[in-house]
């Protein structure tokens, strides 16, 4: 393979086709696509150096690596650390994604390793939050021992389960797939609230009505969560309310926008958002009606089960579902993996010196910043939640 590295979004601007064709080929989610990418830069990119890793054989591009490298200073210390495009700020999954194979995608992350490490003189390269369903990992300890001379492996842990779906070819063997107990739970569900209600759902996609249905959609996740004391997604995670304002018009253009509704007597009650790329949806974020009444009607797994037949209906066999332990998801059929986060050294006396203090640093920042201060602290002190300081999410690794 040949490795073209590109340093703007503008310069890739006419390999977007061939970008996206492959990423198809490869049964990729949209997290690698590359509006997806180009999106996600915009937002976070701010004080960091692209570097698009392109590899080809012969004319045809069979890989692609989206990179950025940034400077961040630690006390007395300030390292060079290469990163993935989407590894913070937007709860997504990495991947190594190369044609041909676990040997491929490891000649792909050493001459990653060499290109950030040799020729940038960064002192490491974080991989992560990797998927565990895929063989990411693997690749990255081949092309750790293949690069032994120049960097080793210096942190390779698990930072939490993500779970998806994969879908059969009917909704009738969904339902027959599920443990009896949870098929009763959703006869029982539907029958609740169809005495109750006259029951509908639709799916939006059209550019016309992403905004209103994204909006809509935004507003009642506010509000469940408010109801439980925080701010939920938008008011934890910094720009993440115009970054996906902006996705959802850009991928509406392309046909990639999800809206799943759940109405009873033509009021929604349930949300499921998300983006369709080939077989595969990525599913962003839920959100349900936060009125006390609508507690007992099991609106959660509703509107996720009626997601999954929709999803199915148009194709889809492959759900990612998300970083994180929630037992629904699990109980209506999706499999957890461990997302797994690799920290790759240079070999350099005062690289591995300067990855001791960021690893110590990112280690304390998440013990007494996350879980002591804003987990248990602010919420028995009742203090209003502000947004994840950007220092801890740039740094989870």
């Amino acid at each position: 393979m040949q490795l073209e590295v590109l340093r703007d979004f503008g310069a890739c601007e006419p390999l977007r086709e061939e970008w996206d064709r492959l990423m198809l080929d490869l049964g990729a989610d949209v997290y690698m696509t590359f509006d997806w990418c180009r999106t996600w830069w915009k937002y976070y990119g701010g004080g960091r150096q692209l570097g698009i890793l392109l590899f080809r054989q012969g004319p045809t591009l069979v890989g692609v690596v989206p990179m950025f490298c940034e400077k961040t200073r630690l006390g007395i210390a300030k390292i060079r650390l290469a990163k993935m495009i989407g590894s913070d700020s937007s709860l997504t999954l990495t991947d190594v994604t190369v044609k041909g194979g676990l040997e491929p995608q490891a000649a792909a992350v050493d001459a990653a390793i060499r290109y950030w490490i040799g020729d940038q003189r960064c002192d490491a390269v974080h991989f992560g939050p990797l998927r565990g369903s895929g063989t990411a990992r693997d690749a990255v300890l081949l092309a750790s021992a293949s690069a032994s001379q120049l960097a080793t492996v210096f942190r390779d842990t698990v930072v939490g389960p993500h779970a998806s779906f994969d879908l059969p070819e009917s909704f009738d063997k969904y339902i027959a797939s599920l443990p009896k107990r949870q098929r009763q739970n959703f006869k029982r569900d539907v029958s609740l609230i169809s005495r109750n209600f006259e029951v509908t759902h639709h799916v939006r996609s059209d550019q016309e009505a992403t905004g209103a249905e994204f909006e809509a959609f935004a507003k009642m996740h506010e509000e469940q969560w408010r109801r439980e004391g925080k701010p939920g997604h938008f008011g934890d995670w910094p720009d993440s309310m115009e970054f996906n304002r902006e996705l959802c018009k850009v991928m509406a253009r392309l046909g990639r926008f999800r809206i799943y509704c759940l109405l009873a007597n033509g009021k929604p009650v349930s949300y499921q958002y998300g983006f369709v790329f080939g077989k595969n949806l990525a599913w962003r974020l839920p959100a349900r009606a936060p009125e006390p009444d609508w507690d007992r009607y099991g609106l959660g797994r509703l509107g996720l089960v009626r997601m999954l037949e929709a999803a199915i209906d148009e194709g889809v066999r492959h759900v990612e579902a998300g970083l994180g332990h929630y037992d629904y998801k699990v109980q209506l059929g999706a499999r957890e993996f461990d997302a797994r986060s690799m920290l790759i050294v240079s070999r350099r006396l005062h690289s591995r010196f300067r990855a001791r203090v960021l690893v110590a640093f990112a280690s304390a920042l998440h013990l007494f910043y996350y879980r002591l201060w804003f987990l248990k602290l602010s919420v028995k002190l009742r203090l209003k939640r502000r947004p994840l300081w950007k220092s801890w999410i740039r740094l989870r690794i």
